[in-house]
């Protein structure tokens, strides 16, 4: 496997261009971004994308006893087929 770094700017549009050395194989390969400086995390994308997917998903909300029921029976099976 053949390794190459090159620095970049990331732009505004989050695209990059990456000029390889011409003893670089054609065919697949693997990008692999490491980005300088701090990230942040959309925690406000992260709550709409959660939101919308209750919305489109409103019969998938469970309860803590729900769950605790489901976990129960789970485990009952194990002692049962072991």
């Amino acid at each position: 496997m053949n390794a190459v770094v090159r620095d970049v700017v990331v732009g505004k549009d989050r695209r990059i261009v990456i000029d390889l050395p011409p003893d670089i194989p054609e065919g697949p390969a693997e990008v692999i971004v490491l980005a300088r400086g701090e990230t942040k995390t959309d925690i406000e994308g992260l709550i709409g994308a959660a939101d919308g997917w209750r919305r489109a998903h409103p019969g998938h909300r469970r309860s803590k006893e729900d769950i605790d029921r489901q976990v129960t029976e789970e485990r009952g099976s194990w002692e049962r087929d072991g």
